[in-house]
């Protein structure tokens, strides 16, 4: 790894200024002092900076990933080398809600079921009752 200036300058001041060195003014050193103090100050921000970017990275991808899988989840497999859009996802799980209720409603309805399917629609109730929580939609 090649040495920063950084570097470079910390390493100069470990060897106390030597003396092949331009000798400067009691002005300049305290000059290059406050300066070496605001690059260690600096160094730390950056430090801090790019631990903060890498966990806004890590929410972006988490983030992602859920709307992927939410848009898959909703609107089916996507094709080959394509992604959904998520601008729509709202309106989609509204309208699937929507039918869900109105599917739940049907099997809850003696009127539409006969003896045999009973317990058919019995276990598919379950399932969906399971499978997505929607208590609130059975009420």
């Amino acid at each position: 790894m090649t040495p920063t200036p950084l570097d470079a300058y910390k390493e100069w001041l470990k060897q106390g200024y030597p003396k092949h060195s331009t000798i400067v003014s009691r002005e300049v050193l305290v000059k290059i002092q406050e300066l070496h103090k605001h690059l260690k100050s600096l160094a730390r921000y950056s430090a801090k900076l790019e631990i903060d970017l890498d966990e806004e990275c890590r929410l972006r991808k988490r983030l992602s990933d859920l709307l992927e899988q939410t848009a898959n989840a909703l609107k089916g497999p996507p094709d080959s080398l394509h992604l959904h859009d998520w601008s729509d996802l709202p309106e989609v799980a509204r309208q699937f809600r929507e039918k869900l209720k109105w599917v739940i409603g049907i099997c809850e309805n003696p009127h539409y079921r006969t003896q045999q399917t009973t317990l058919q629609m019995g276990v598919l109730l379950d399932s969906i009752r399971r499978t997505i929580r929607i208590k609130e939609l059975i009420k």
